[in-house]
C-alpha cells in the first residue's frame, strides 16, 4: 500500500509492506530500559486493556506482553500485520491484530485503559484521530506517545549512514534528529491534559549487519527506493560500514515519551521556551529562534512577573495553577489594567534556533 503525505518526504510515496520482513528482523531493537520506563508508570500492565496504534510488526505489544496487559495492535499495512501475527503466534502470545489505519479504527466507547503510539504519531490525521481516541479511552485512561531516534550529530556511523539515505532520498524528513520533546498538535489539548513527558538517552548494541538491516528498513530506503536504487544503496552502505564501523558497536539514541491523561478537556496551558523542560500538565511550545508575539489577558501583574525571565533566550511561561503569563521583555507596569489589575499587553519573545512544537489556541491572539 503506497502512502503519500505532503507533510512527509515532500509527498514521496512509501510502502511499509515492501520492507516488512526486514522490519520484523531488524527493528525490534528497543532495550529493556525503554519498556521498564513504561511499566514504572503503571502503564500497559496486568488488568489493563491496551491498544497500540501503528503497531508495525507488533514490537511494542510483543515486548510488553510479559507484563500482563491485554493487547490489540493496529497498522495501516497488511504486510506489517502479517509479520506481527506470525511473530506473536510463534511466541505463543494471544495478541489481536487488525490491518486498519488509525483514522478508521472502530471499537466501542471506553474500551481501553491505555492507547500507545510508538514511532508513528506524526503520520496521523490528528484532527480526526485525537477526538476519537479520547472516546475510546476509559475515564482517566492514558494516551502514551513514544519515540526513539538515532542522533546523527553525535554518532558518526549514524550520521554517515544518514548522509547516504539523503543521497538517494533527498526529501526524506527523517534526517537531522536531535533530543527534543515529542511534537503534540494543538487539537490534542482540547481532549487531553499533559500528565508528564520525558527525554532520555539510550545505547543500542549493533553489528555491521544489524545496523545495515536497520537502515535498509527505514522509510527513506526500503520503503521508498526503486529496486535498482535499493541495489546501489545496499552496495554503497555496506562499503561505507566496512570503512568506518567496527564489527560490533553501540549506537547513541535519544528517546522520548509523552503521557497524556484523557477523560476531560484540557485547560489553556502553554510553555514558551528555549529549553526542553516543561512542568507537568503544561502544554509546551519549543520556540527556539522564532519571534512569538502573544496578546494575553486575565492574569495579575504579580502572576505575570512570577514566571518572567530576564535574559535573551530565557523563557516566557504559563503557570497552570496561577494562570500566569510573563515575557522577558515585557513592560509589566504598562501592561496592567488599573481597574482589573490584569496583565493584557502585547509583547514579543525571541530565542535562537529552530521552531519546534506547538502554538497556543488562536483566540489568544498571537502572531508569529
Amino acid at each position: 500500500m503506497n502512502i503519500t503525505d505532503e507533510r512527509i518526504d515532500a509527498g514521496k510515496a512509501f510502502d511499509w509492506g515492501r520492507t516488512s520482513e526486514e522490519y520484523a528482523k531488524y527493528r525490534d531493537i528497543y532495550p529493556e530500559e525503554f519498556y521498564r520506563r513504561i511499566v514504572d508508570r503503571n502503564l500497559c500492565v496486568s488488568g489493563q486493556n491496551c491498544l497500540d496504534l501503528g503497531t508495525g510488526t507488533g514490537v511494542l505489544p510483543r515486548n510488553m506482553y510479559r507484563f500482563g496487559a491485554d493487547w490489540i495492535g493496529t497498522d495501516i499495512s497488511p504486510e506489517q500485520i502479517d509479520q506481527a501475527k506470525r511473530l506473536s503466534e510463534s511466541a505463543g502470545m494471544a495478541i489481536e491484530y487488525r490491518a486498519v489505519s488509525a483514522e478508521q479504527i472502530d471499537f466501542p466507547k471506553e474500551s481501553f485503559d491505555v492507547i500507545t503510539a510508538c514511532q508513528c504519531f506524526w503520520y496521523f490525521d490528528h484532527e480526526r484521530v485525537i477526538p476519537h481516541l479520547a472516546k475510546l479511552l476509559k475515564p482517566n485512561g492514558k494516551l502514551l506517545i513514544l519515540y526513539m531516534a538515532w542522533l546523527p550529530y553525535e554518532d558518526e556511523i549514524a550520521g554517515k549512514s544518514e548522509e547516504l539515505v539523503l543521497k538517494y532520498s533527498p526529501s526524506w524528513t527523517g534526517a537531522g534528529e536531535t533530543r527534543h520533546p515529542i511534537f503534540i498538535p494543538n487539537v490534542a489539548f482540547d481532549y487531553f491534559n499533559l500528565e508528564e513527558h520525558e527525554e532520555y538517552d539510550l545505547r543500542i548494541p549493533f553489528t555491521k549487519e544489524t545496523w545495515h538491516g536497520r537502515m535498509r528498513a527505514c522509510r527513506g530506503v526500503g520503503a521508498s527506493l526503486t529496486e535498482e536504487e535499493l541495489i546501489r544503496w545496499d552496495k554503497e552502505h555496506r562499503e561505507l560500514l566496512d570503512r568506518i564501523a567496527p564489527e560490533q558497536f553501540e549506537g547513541s539514541r535519544g528517546a522520548a515519551a509523552v503521557n497524556l491523561l484523557g477523560g476531560f478537556l484540557a485547560e489553556k496551558n502553554a510553555y514558551f521556551g528555549s529549553g526542553i523542560s516543561i512542568a507537568p500538565k503544561d502544554v509546551f511550545i519549543y520556540a527556539i529562534g522564532t519571534p512569538v508575539t502573544v496578546k494575553v489577558s486575565g492574569v495579575t501583574k504579580a502572576e505575570a512577573l512570577s514566571v518572567a525571565g530576564d535574559r535573551p533566550g530565557d523563557y516566557a511561561g504559563y503557570d497552570t495553577v496561577g494562570e500566569a503569563f510573563a515575557y522577558q521583555d515585557a513592560d509589566a507596569d504598562e501592561a496592567v489594567d488599573p481597574e482589573a489589575k490584569q496583565y493584557g499587553g502585547i509583547h514579543s519573545y525571541t530565542a535562537y534556533g529552530d521552531f519546534m512544537g506547538m502554538l497556543p489556541p488562536k483566540d489568544w491572539g498571537y502572531t508569529v
